[in-house]
């Protein structure tokens, strides 16, 4: 990821001079840049959610359809976070940051306890996968720091991920 912002810095820094440079590291550009990586995130999160289920244990009951509709509530959430700030830089004649502050506390409370909840699901998932058993407590919060831990926790959780399925 951190590779993507490179390249487009040097885009930025190519197409319009140091003033590039300066709108890249403009507050709107980083929330809009960190929002796509986030959306990235869930998307990942859904793909696990999608195939690992093919490879848990018969005894083991995690609530994979929830889980996959879920996954579709914070990209949702964080994609009409992105429409209102266009909007409000389209129409700046309108009122947004009074008119819209309720509605989106009320939504990231909502994608806040979906995003935890997801996360700890996907965490049981790969630990079950893992120990082709119900997993223990510890190896559930050790998946749940990883997942957590962005971009770390990608680079620990991938290759293992991709070990169940060459098994």
């Amino acid at each position: 990821m951190f590779a993507i912002f490179l390249i487009l810095a040097a885009i930025m820094m190519l197409q319009y001079g140091m003033s590039g440079l300066f709108f890249l590291f403009s507050g709107t550009f980083l929330l809009k840049f960190y929002i796509v990586l986030i959306i990235f995130y869930f998307i990942w999160l859904f793909a696990i959610a999608k195939e690992l289920p093919f490879l848990l244990p018969d005894d083991v009951k995690i609530p994979v359809q929830f889980l996959k509709y879920s996954l579709w509530i914070p990209i949702v959430i964080l994609s009409l976070f992105l429409l209102v700030e266009f909007l409000a830089n389209v129409f700046p004649s309108l009122d947004w940051e009074n008119t819209m502050i309720y509605v989106f506390a009320i939504l990231y409370g909502i994608y806040m306890i979906v995003t935890l909840i997801d996360v700890l699901l996907i965490a049981r998932l790969v630990g079950a996968v893992e120990q082709q058993q119900k997993p223990t407590v510890s190896n559930i919060f050790g998946n749940l720091l990883l997942l957590i831990i962005f971009p770390i926790g990608i680079f620990v959780l991938q290759p293992k991920i991709n070990s169940f399925f060459e098994r």
